[in-house]
């Protein structure tokens, strides 16, 4: 990344990067990653009266008073990101001081379970779930741990939003099926299973099925995991620091994982000019279908879209073409979807309409300045057109995105249906299909 790329993002404070290695690293060709949450006292917890509670941290000593400063922990075993040890849930199982160091330095397996938790909050892993990992990223390593990335991490901040209990609370979050999980321990062998949810049985199920069939076969799980969009789905190694208390049933743990270095972004090889081979095929929220043909040119500093929709995939029929334009930056590499995440502003934005009906409805809903008329450029850097999902520069100065680059081939983020990249939250969580060639 160029010096002045990272100077301008860090002015801007567009960007929150993960902490990751040092430069002196003393682990050569691998990135340190933190998938630890800080804990304090609003930190969420499972909700159970009369036995569980929020952490507190209040002085026992300080320096002013005693020279030296000290505190006390009021703390439960199950809050922060936290390892659940065998006995648990299992009578005579391993307590956390039982547990070998060689069980606690594992090969690390993350599967990318967002798209289905977003679609439904739920959504529970199925052995056919593993099936498709397997397929594309080959067999789960011996007594590996197996991490279920939900996406849930996000909400880490609102307790509410994160235990997601209704009006009879009842728990809903993705999770691990009891199918699923014993299919691994029995199949694959693993050590351990992880989520980044509050627990690694789905929400609703206050029968703990699969803590129940995890724990009992003297495997050990990991709950509240954060940063998993830092390491690939295979690859890394994850240490779990975990406290050796006597008899303890688990505890917070500090969880970092080694990844291989990630690759440096070759912007040589971006500069150029990159098409889609083929109009995409895009239905819109009204349910219409329309085909939309891009051209992306970047140098050194600048980036450019051309764009054209049609009603139809030869571009015989335009609705509205566009010509975007600003600086662009390149932040972190994510390698959970081997990507960079990128940040495209705006200079310019202008959109050219060509039908009736159209610049019918974008003068009725006051897109830009004076009256549209066919085949005349209009700029709505500025103004924006809701109309055309263009949002005004005061709310949206540039867009977030992923990039991909291949040898001949460009990818960017699958956009979402309201088509709003605005801000670090909105940015996509997978790579589109649509593919860009250079021209």
């Amino acid at each position: 990344m160029s010096v002045r790329s990272l100077v301008c993002l860090a002015a801007s404070g567009m960007v929150s990067i993960p902490p990751l290695a040092n430069a002196s690293s003393p682990f050569g060709d691998l990135e340190i990653v933190e998938l630890t949450h800080p804990l304090d006292g609003d930190f969420p917890f499972i909700p159970v009266p009369g036995v569980t509670f929020p952490f507190a941290l209040a002085p026992i000593a300080t320096i002013d008073a005693h020279g030296v400063a000290a505190n006390r922990w009021i703390i439960h075993e199950h809050i922060g990101t936290q390892i659940d040890a065998p006995n648990h849930f299992a009578r005579n199982g391993a307590s956390l001081d039982m547990l070998a160091a060689t069980d606690l330095i594992v090969p690390l397996a993350v599967i990318d379970f967002r798209e289905r938790a977003a679609r439904d909050v739920d959504a529970a892993l199925e052995v056919t779930d593993i099936h498709a990992w397997e397929a594309k990223h080959g067999r789960i390593p011996e007594r590996a741990a197996v991490v279920l990335y939900t996406g849930w991490d996000a909400r880490i901040k609102d307790a509410a939003a994160y235990i997601n209990s209704d009006e009879q609370h009842v728990k809903h979050f993705p999770g691990i099926g009891v199918e699923a999980a014993s299919w691994l321990i029995q199949r694959r062998n693993i050590w351990g299973v992880g989520v980044d949810t509050l627990s690694f049985d789905p929400g609703r199920d206050n029968e703990y099925k699969t803590h129940k069939e995890v724990l009992g076969a003297g495997k050990w799980a990991i709950e509240a995991v954060a940063n998993l969009q830092s390491v690939p789905p295979v690859g890394a190694t994850l240490f779990i620091g975990a406290p050796k208390v006597r008899n303890a049933t688990g505890g917070p743990v500090r969880l970092i994982a080694l990844r291989p270095k990630s690759p440096a972004f070759d912007f040589e090889r971006l500069r150029g000019v990159w098409n889609n081979p083929a109009p995409e095929r895009v239905v819109r929220s009204d349910g219409a279908v329309v085909y939309s043909s891009k051209r992306f040119t970047f140098d050194e500093e600048n980036w450019r879209i051309e764009f054209t929709v049609s009603e139809d995939p030869e571009g015989r029929s335009r609705l509205f073409s566009g010509d975007f334009q600003g600086p662009y930056f390149i932040d972190d590499y994510v390698p959970l979807v081997q990507a960079y995440r990128g940040r495209f502003l705006f200079s310019v934005r202008r959109v050219t309409a060509y039908q009736p009906g159209l610049i019918k409805a974008l003068d009725a809903a006051k897109c830009g300045q004076g009256k549209w008329i066919a085949g005349e450029a209009k700029d709505l850097d500025e103004s924006g057109c809701p109309l055309l999902r263009i949002h005004p520069r005061a709310s949206c100065k540039g867009e977030f995105d992923l990039i991909n680059l291949g040898p001949d081939d460009l990818y960017l983020g699958a956009r979402p249906a309201d088509g709003d990249l605005c801000t670090v939250e909105r940015r996509p969580q997978r790579l589109s299909a649509a593919r860009l060639k250079r021209e």
